[in-house]
């Protein structure tokens, strides 16, 4: 009989986009207790970080609309920065104990082959977009970018897959398995990222699941 794991999981720190009233272009920048020992361990650094950042911030702080925060930054880079900070401040150490992952949601700012940054007032074609994360995976302990491009940006999947930047690309899946096969024959991301909800039905869910096993891709399921 096969053992169940529970995973430590990852924590919303900052959130943007309509889950915060637009405070970020990006939507997600998470806590990942990478080297925690047991689950209570990974919620009790989670948790600290979160909450050194909102006290940081100026206590209670703008809270979005699933618990992260959502306080104006003039950048987005800006919110990794902060978790980086506030790691550290905490008596831990980024990227050993905790480190940082990023959904960035790139389709909701993707239009007309370029990535449209409103917080900063930029707008960045791929090439450009795929140098800028580069730099935030050199900077800060970034392990992990989920959905960095256009989920039918085809050919930025490929020169993101082909970059030697550390954190895992994650495609995201949407849709039926034969678009799992389409961006893995093309080289398009490292990882997979399968939603059951978006999937449809468990049992399509599956069939992506199965196919991403004869791949040997990474493969992390989340619920939104």
């Amino acid at each position: 009989m096969q053992t169940g794991l529970i995973r430590k999981g990852r924590s919303d720190t900052f959130h943007g986009q309509h889950h915060a009233g637009g405070a970020l272009d990006i939507q997600y920048a998470l806590a990942v207790p990478a080297g925690s020992s047991h689950f209570a361990e990974a919620i009790e650094w989670t948790s600290t970080v979160r909450e050194a950042a909102a006290r940081l911030l100026g206590s209670p702080g703008v809270v979005a609309d699933q618990g992260g925060l959502a306080d104006l930054l003039p950048t987005n880079e800006a919110a990794l920065a902060l978790v980086t900070e506030v790691i550290t401040t905490d008596g831990l150490t980024p990227g050993q104990d905790v480190a940082i992952a990023v959904d960035l949601a790139a389709t909701q700012f993707a239009h007309d082959g370029a990535y449209h940054l409103t917080r900063e007032d930029r707008v960045l074609p791929t090439e450009t977009w795929l140098a800028e994360l580069a730099t935030w995976c050199s900077r800060y302990p970034v392990v992990s970018l989920e959905d960095l491009l256009a989920e039918d940006d085809w050919e930025g999947w490929q020169q993101a897959t082909a970059t030697a930047a550390p954190a895992p690309r994650r495609r995201p899946l949407r849709h039926p398995p034969d678009r799992l096969e389409h961006g893995i024959l093309r080289q398009e991301g490292n990882a997979v990222l399968v939603k059951p909800n978006q999937a449809g039905t468990l049992t399509r869910a599956r069939l992506v699941l199965d196919r991403v096993s004869v791949y040997k891709r990474t493969c992390t399921t989340s619920y939104g």
